[in-house]
């Protein structure tokens, strides 16, 4: 019994001591693994590639710089830990015509500033017009489809049985606006008003465009409420006006809705900044990008931005017209709303949330993909 029992331990003793040195292999490459890993972790925090440096937008103040400058304030933003810089034009009290944003100068400092950024690995970013708010360009004119475009109305009340025959006036446009194009008239009937919120009865609701005329001072309509108080919209396309500065000329915000926006900004870029000098430079950085922080349209008077197609195009998306309804924008986001269809609460929203989608595909269709296809194009 003792000898088989002394036989038995000596086997178990045989069968642990493999089991003991692969423990202690294992523990070992556990502590090289972590070691391996933290060196790693380390190195990514205390020497970390470019791609991960921080960038910063440089205000770059034209008129007060150098190429020798330019030139060292790149290369202080490399020592300071910067992977890239976007640059956008300050204004800074010079001659905008020589000096500022679209100006030979201009483009002379944008060559200089990715040339320098070349040299150091870095990175460097476009703004999109003047500063980054809006696709901009100079010397355009502000009342062609190519800028960009609003919707704006005038109203005329009509009480029952009364006959309207006369001028609607066009609303007021912003300065440098010469034209506005007369788009539909609609008539709807006021079933009720309560405090500032005109309840239209959506059944009256007509268009008479075929029966208005537009004049110099505005529209002429003839109208007659026979079955109650109405309310005549008549609807104007025309150019917001809206500028960004500084710049070497009056520089107008584009239509970002529609081709001709972008096509315009295409034929600027191309004619003025993507020049074979300047693509060879894009090319050898090969970290250079188009920065376009935000939409920051503005209306001018208008209600809703808008192109001459937009009519069609929403009824090619949605396959309803929008134009009976338009009213029902009017107003912005402003509550209580100043018209609303009386007891359609699920088609007045449908409408407001058609329009915004609508607007919201052409700026993705028209602008944000050929952009981004332009840009790529040329290595951006």
């Amino acid at each position: 019994m003792k000898k088989r029992m002394k036989a038995l331990t000596s086997v178990l003793v045989a069968l642990s001591l493999p089991i003991s040195g692969s423990m202690a292999v294992f523990g070992a490459e556990q502590t090289q693994a972590a070691d391996s890993f933290q060196a790693d972790l380390e190195s990514k925090y205390v020497e970390p590639a470019m791609e991960y440096w921080p960038e910063a937008r440089w205000w770059l103040a034209e008129g007060s710089h150098t190429d020798e400058t330019i030139a060292e304030t790149i290369q202080s933003a490399y020592d300071s830990g910067l992977g890239a810089i976007e640059f956008a034009t300050l204004e800074a009290g010079v001659d905008d015509e020589t000096y500022s944003w679209g100006s030979e100068e201009w483009i002379s400092d944008s060559h200089k500033v990715i040339e320098e950024a070349t040299k150091l690995g870095m990175g460097a970013s476009f703004t999109s017009g003047t500063h980054w708010k809006t696709a901009n360009i100079p010397g355009m004119d502000p009342n062609s489809d190519a800028a960009s475009q609003e919707l704006a109305a005038s109203t005329q009340n009509v009480a029952s049985g009364e006959t309207f025959d006369g001028v609607i006036p066009m609303p007021e446009a912003a300065e440098g606006i010469t034209s506005q194009k007369l788009v539909a008239v609609v008539a709807a009937k006021v079933n009720s008003v309560e405090e500032e919120t005109s309840y239209l009865d959506m059944a009256s609701i007509t268009e008479i465009t075929d029966t208005a005329e537009q004049t110099e001072e505005g529209c002429q309509v003839s109208f007659t409420a026979e079955d109650g108080d109405y309310v005549i919209f008549t609807y104007w396309q025309r150019g917001t006006a809206q500028v960004c500065t500084p710049s070497v000329n009056t520089n107008y915000a584009i239509n970002y809705f529609a081709p001709d926006g972008f096509n315009a900004f295409k034929e600027y870029w191309d004619e003025n900044i993507l020049t074979d000098e300047m693509k060879q430079l894009i090319q050898e950085n090969g970290h250079v990008q188009m920065f376009m922080d935000s939409l920051e349209l503005a209306n001018a008077g208008g209600f809703v931005y808008w192109t001459s197609q937009f009519r069609d195009e929403f009824m090619e998306r949605k396959g309803y017209d929008i134009m009976p309804y338009m009213m029902l924008l009017m107003g912005g986001r402003r509550s209580p709303a100043t018209y609303v269809l009386d007891g359609e609460e699920v088609r007045n929203q449908k409408f407001i949330n058609d329009f915004a989608d609508v607007i919201t595909q052409l700026y993705i269709d028209y602008l944000m993909q050929p952009m981004a296809d332009y840009m790529h194009e040329n290595g951006i």
